[in-house]
């Protein structure tokens, strides 16, 4: 089933590629090609539907290379080399391609829907945002942004709790500005 977390991205690929969302794979056709996003979180089954119904894959590989799933997890990375993948990074790309000899089709860029009734920056609450998984390099800058800036009003999540699209637009359009801070 699609997680919340990618039913946007998938929203606007489909209408990219003029097709729909499907999020149960016993609704999909045989001999179809899928675009998969969540690929780790059932590698196994995706690859039975993939044999049974000759299905061709591009999976949309979202995972950071410092993920379990490239340690743990030998089905999705034999789901990987038994599909086309759209990559995130292109750091990940060239690691992929050199260590799994995976065969990276493209990089892929997130698309979201553009925001709507965003209030101008000067009335916008919150000064800086981030949210992501969390690691050292993180919070040793989001902890230094706080002590150099402390009259700056912070929301920073570093916990995987926002992942429903509604909420998290409610909270970048009350940001004036958005961090990105790789993993």
């Amino acid at each position: 089933n699609l997680h919340i977390l990618f039913k946007e991205n998938a929203e606007c690929l489909a209408e990219e590629l003029n097709t729909v969302v499907i999020s149960n794979l016993n609704d999909i056709e045989e001999h179809e090609t899928v675009y998969i996003f969540g690929g780790h979180t059932d590698p196994m089954e995706l690859m039975k539907k993939q044999i049974r119904k000759k299905l061709e894959y591009v999976v949309i590989q979202t995972e950071n290379l410092e993920s379990a799933v490239f340690t743990t997890n030998l089905d999705y990375l034999n789901l990987l080399s038994s599909s086309k993948i759209w990559e995130w990074s292109y750091y990940n790309k060239e690691y992929l391609e050199k260590k799994y000899k995976f065969n990276i089709e493209k990089i892929y860029d997130f698309k979201f829907r553009e925001l709507e009734n965003i209030p101008d920056k000067i009335s916008r609450d919150i000064d800086l945002f981030f949210c992501g998984m969390e690691n050292e390099y993180r919070k040793e800058i989001l902890t230094k942004i706080k002590e150099t800036y402390p009259k700056l009003k912070c929301f920073f999540s570093l916990r995987y709790n926002l992942t429903d699209p509604e909420q998290l637009n409610k909270i970048l359009s009350r940001s004036k500005y958005i961090l990105n801070i790789p993993f």
